[in-house]
């Protein structure tokens, strides 16, 4: 009995573990159960030999024969010479992010026993052209050659490349199904497809002419996200719900319509469209409105301003500037916001850098992140009396700001506030401020005076400011602004 356990311990010492990694032919693999493995990394990926990848059915550790039966996330990553990808007979799975911005990849099959296939599992392979799904699966297929993945049970494109042609049984195009299929340069969505998953287009960077059918519902979140080609945009009747960020940064988009039946519009579906020009609305859509010809879009029961552009005119009852409303809105020079907007959001004006001028009403008591980052050509600007918080960010990068009053009640004001306002000269600063954070007033090495009427001085650090000038202070506080372990830096005057 003894011998038999010794031959038992034996033999388990030479049985690798679950989870142990093993390399082979440039290949790392995860032992994954006593008979199969995942291919976890691909190892030569800066090797420009190796243009064609075979990925064996089967590899023999210590004499133990596994199955490769999954690709694991990020396994063939940035794998910029691989041609063609050639998996194992034997494979299941794979997983999200498996095969992932492989630029010259062109042709890849599917073998017949996968049957599952992650959301994303391949996407940003620029040059891929061909996709084959082997006939004998039963999850998925290929019909009518249209060189895509399609999950059988649900009629759900799940994959598709530059050379796809979407069958009219599609029902559904999944996330990142085409995301920076850059060779795509028309797309014509088919009646049957209702759901147009999140970044399913995005990156799509020489697609120029999207075709929507009357069957669409729903297009998700950064769905065609820096499509930068696409000039003009006619959602169909129909449609309930476009996503945050669906048409982000899609900078040569000129006309958007939205009809009647659309009842919810994201965040920033059109924030970064920098040629945007015309926004029109459908008069009896009950959720939104443009005004006319106004060119915005406004939710009319919170009376918020989600999207403008150049030509926007904004009414009077408008609220709120929702978030990203203008971002990189080059063209935009000024604009006076109505004395009825209680709020300006993040980003509102982010990246705006025509604009040289804006009136901003005394309802405003907030500047939130962002609000005006990188309007490099905002030469001034009078803050509302009302104004009590400014937020991080909110003017970095204003570069042709020279000088700024901090209104009386303003006692906040965030960390990189007016960071790199390399042209800024004066600022003077309210008795109501207690604390200037972290690098509000970092890169503004212009700043040469600086007024100061608080009594007990702010609380600042060695990296509020990145230069020290003229401190003028209020008669009699000489001696304690001297004792500041920050403020004593700056030339200081008691001459206020």
């Amino acid at each position: 009995m003894r011998c038999f356990r010794i031959i038992v311990l034996l033999f388990l010492s030479v049985v690798p573990c679950s989870g142990k990694n093993i390399v082979r032919d440039g290949i790392r693999y995860k032992i994954t159960s006593d008979t199969t493995v995942s291919v976890a990394e691909y190892k030569n990926k800066s090797n420009a030999s190796n243009k064609s990848v075979v990925i064996p059915s089967y590899i023999t550790i210590r004499g133990i024969r596994y199955s490769v039966t999954s690709i694991e996330p990020l396994a063939f990553c940035g794998c910029h010479f691989i041609e063609s990808l050639e998996l194992p007979s034997t494979l299941e799975t794979i997983r999200e992010k498996s095969v992932i911005l492989c630029s010259s990849l062109s042709t890849i099959t599917i073998p017949s026993r996968v049957s599952d296939i992650a959301d994303g599992a391949i996407y940003g392979n620029a040059m891929l052209n061909e996709i084959i799904v082997d006939t004998l699966n039963r999850f998925f297929d290929s019909r009518f050659d249209c060189n895509a993945i399609i999950r059988k049970k649900d009629n759900t494109l799940v994959i598709g490349c530059n050379n796809t042609t979407i069958p009219e049984s599609v029902t559904c195009i999944a996330a990142g199904a085409f995301h920076d299929c850059s060779g795509i340069g028309y797309v014509c969505i088919p009646s049957g497809v209702e759901v147009i998953g999140d970044n399913a287009f995005e990156g799509c960077n020489n697609l120029k002419t999207v075709i929507f059918s009357n069957g669409i519902r729903k297009i998700g979140f950064s769905s065609f996200e820096n499509c930068i080609g696409i000039e003009s945009i006619s959602i169909p009747d129909g449609i309930l719900e476009i996503g945050g960020r669906a048409f982000h940064g899609c900078s040569s988009l000129i006309n958007v319509t939205i009809p009647k039946s659309v009842e919810y519009i994201g965040d920033e579906v059109f924030s970064g469209c920098s040629s945007l020009s015309s926004v029109y609305i459908d008069p009896d859509n009950k959720a939104y409105s443009s005004y006319g010809l106004s060119n915005i879009i406004v939710d009319s029961a919170e009376k918020r301003l989600l999207q403008g552009c150049a030509t926007s005119i904004l009414p009077d009852d408008i609220e709120e500037i929702g978030t990203g409303a203008f971002v990189s809105c080059h063209k935009l020079e000024y604009i006076r916001l109505p004395d009825n907007v209680r709020y300006i959001l993040d980003d509102a004006f982010h990246n705006c850098t025509g604009l040289t001028g804006i009136h901003i009403p005394n309802s405003i008591r907030d500047l939130n992140s962002c609000a005006f980052m990188n309007c490099s050509r905002l030469g001034f600007i009078d803050l509302p009396d009302n104004l009590e918080r400014i937020w991080v960010d909110a003017f970095n990068g204003c570069k042709s700001l020279k000088e700024i009053s901090i209104p009386d009640k303003v006692w906040f004001i965030d960390s990189r506030a007016f960071m790199n306002c390399e042209n800024l000269e004066y600022i003077s600063i309210p008795e109501s401020v207690t604390a200037i954070y972290d690098y509000s007033f970092w890169g503004c090495n212009n700043l040469s005076s600086i007024s100061i009427l608080c009594s007990i001085p702010p609380g600042i650090s060695k990296h509020t400011f990145s230069s020290y000038g003229t401190l003028h202070i209020k008669k009699g506080l000489l001696k304690v602004y001297k004792k500041h372990k920050y403020w004593r830096k700056f030339s200081i005057v008691d001459d206020l």
